[in-house]
């Protein structure tokens, strides 16, 4: 059998990690970490080529990292979940499910005025999440709108 074609405890304890926190986005280090708390032996390489081979499958979401930062891959609780776009947050991280009917109207307008299609699944918006706004709100002694 061809490398990478069979089932392995490591790869299966990997999946049932992302499985568990299914709908969260995790970096490889974040389930390596919480494999390793739950007191299993997995190599970190298993992780990534886990998660990998998860994303090839499409069983699995991958947000690439921005400005060589680590990538999060995410189990869905249902397929819709990783047909949709993201917005990743660049302070901490976050990445949150962009379920809105307001990026339909966007990917209309792209493919309408600049023929060019998006794919919602690959879609990432980058930018700063309402947690860390608010951090910097109060960090710098006043609210700034935006």
């Amino acid at each position: 059998m061809a490398q990478g074609q069979y089932k392995t405890r490591q790869r299966e304890l990997v999946y049932a990690c992302m499985a568990d926190k299914a709908g969260e986005f995790l970096s490889v280090d974040e389930v390596f970490a919480s494999l390793m708390l739950e007191g299993h032996d997995v190599g970190r390489t298993t992780v990534y080529r886990t998660l990998e081979k998860l994303h090839a499958e499409g069983r699995c979401s991958k947000v690439p990292g921005r400005a060589g930062g680590p990538a999060k891959y995410m189990i869905a609780h249902t397929k819709g979940e990783l047909e949709k776009g993201r917005l990743c947050c660049l302070e901490c991280g976050a990445v949150e499910i962009i379920n809105c009917t307001m990026l339909r109207s966007f990917e209309q307008h792209v493919q309408e005025h600049h023929g060019f299609r998006i794919d919602e699944s690959a879609a990432a918006i980058y930018g700063t999440c309402k947690n860390c706004q608010l951090q910097q709100s109060q960090a710098s002694g006043g609210i700034h709108d935006r």
